[in-house]
């Protein structure tokens, strides 16, 4: 995902905030699993 205001104004505020949730639950699980592993 591009990091930045760009995409997020070419879609709806809920679309964004989804997006963000996933990005940022995507992004403690790869997290998590590199620590683990």
């Amino acid at each position: 995902m591009v990091d930045g205001e760009e995409w997020e104004s070419l879609v709806p505020t809920s679309t964004t905030e989804v997006i963000r949730e996933i990005g940022g639950v995507g992004r403690l699980k790869i997290v998590s699993s590199g620590n683990s592993m």
